[in-house]
């Protein structure tokens, strides 16, 4: 189970804001959401663009587009 705080924000999206790149890389690892928003409607990698970090937001839409693609090959596999 995610744990989410009061702000609707996951690890990583925490982890976005602070800018903490190798915490970011284990957390999608692991499987960490790349698309869940928070309640301003925020995901991880628009965490990233606020902090200014363009590298790590850049690394947070690679991984999300690979994400759908690997969720559509699932859902699509007979």
């Amino acid at each position: 189970m995610v744990s989410v705080c009061h702000r609707g924000q996951t690890a990583l999206h925490k982890a976005a804001w602070y800018q903490r790149r190798t915490i970011c890389h284990m957390l999608v690892a692991a499987g960490a959401s790349l698309t869940r928003v928070d309640f301003h409607g925020n995901s991880p990698r628009q965490q990233a663009l606020k902090a200014e970090d363009k590298e790590l937001a850049a690394y947070l839409e690679n991984q999300e587009h690979f994400q759908l693609v690997v969720s559509e090959d699932q859902e699509t596999a007979v």
